[in-house]
């Protein structure tokens, strides 16, 4: 087999390797806030306002992340806990304040002499002279009229 005299037409080409910021997307900040609040949420739940607190940043920071188009990854799961842990603090305050009145209801039940308390009758006042000894009423007097040492 000779080669020789015949033209190739061929062209090398060589290999590049596809870029990695053409295939993945930055890291979006917001989307990884959500997530961090979504979790803070379900840890603080049982707080009385963290799970309330978290939880609706989590949920902005969701909605925040998501721009034009749809939720990512992280963004979804921010979101999904901060609802959860949302939900969750509003239970434990509702729980908090219904154990608070049960507990004032049943406690002022259980005292029937606290719903009848009497009147406290008039009683007459004590004069100075009974109150105090008779050398303190002279030694405030002496201070009233101005007559010291």
């Amino acid at each position: 087999m000779d080669y020789q005299g015949q033209e190739t037409n061929y062209t090398v080409t060589e290999y590049q390797p596809a870029s990695s910021q053409e295939t993945k997307q930055p890291p979006n900040a917001m989307a990884a806030a959500s997530l961090v609040m979504g979790i803070l949420a379900l840890v603080t739940c049982c707080c009385c306002y963290g799970g309330m607190i978290f939880g609706g940043l989590g949920i902005l920071f969701a909605l925040l992340s998501r721009g034009n188009g749809s939720l990512e990854g992280q963004a979804k799961a921010g979101m999904i806990l901060s609802i959860i842990g949302l939900i969750l603090g509003i239970l434990t305050l509702a729980a908090i304040v219904g154990i608070g009145i049960w507990g004032s209801v049943e406690a002022y039940q259980g005292f029937p002499e606290v719903q009848q308390i009497p009147a406290v009758p008039d009683m007459p006042r004590p004069a100075p002279e009974d109150l105090f000894p008779e050398n303190l009423l002279t030694i405030l007097r002496q201070f009233k009229m101005g007559g010291g040492r």
